[in-house]
């Protein structure tokens, strides 16, 4: 999921400081929680069966 976040919401980004990385972080993080099909098709993998 990081790599997800940092591939497509977090890179080629410069942050003003710590605050605007967690902030921007948990932005992206709430972005793709309101995805759950797409949080499925990241995690999912053939031989799980489902």
């Amino acid at each position: 999921m990081w790599s997800y976040l940092k591939q497509h919401w977090l890179s080629n980004r410069c942050f003003d400081g710590y605050e605007a990385i967690v902030d921007a972080a948990c932005k992206a993080w709430n972005r793709l929680c309101s995805k759950p099909e797409l949080i499925q098709s990241i995690t999912s993998r053939d031989w799980i069966g489902l």
